[in-house]
């Protein structure tokens, strides 16, 4: 399977450092400004590669929504609305454009970063 395959890929590279946070719901679910998770002036990673990698893991029943987005030629950015269901993840390269408040009041997921490098960054 493709997932296989892909964490095949992932295997022999050294994670070292690790941040997390938990994301609650706090209001009524919105639209989140799509943004990428890591400071675009920091050079101390490589954001095309899997280096840094950032998961988001459900811990409500429900699941969790994100809005995916990729640029186009143009400087446009098209975006799909992806479910993930309770007992699933997501790992997203730290330049996957993203967003999103979905979701009931209460709705939690945890936000992990895994990283070769340390990384100095606000937006994480």
């Amino acid at each position: 399977s493709m997932f296989i395959e892909n964490c095949e890929k992932l295997k022999d590279i050294k994670y070292k450092h690790f941040y997390y946070g938990l994301i609650v719901q706090s209001g009524k679910g919105s639209h989140q400004r799509l943004h990428c998770d890591f400071d675009p002036d920091c050079n101390l990673i490589d954001a095309s590669s899997t280096n840094c990698l950032i998961l988001h893991l459900p811990l409500s029943t429900e699941g969790l929504w994100l809005n995916l987005g990729k640029a186009t030629d143009d400087n446009k950015i098209n975006c799909n609305i992806l479910h993930v269901p309770f007992g699933q993840a997501v790992l997203l390269k730290v330049n996957q454009y993203h967003g999103g408040h979905y979701g009931s009041i209460g709705n939690t997921r945890l936000h992990f970063v895994m990283s070769t490098t340390h990384v100095e960054s606000s937006t994480l």
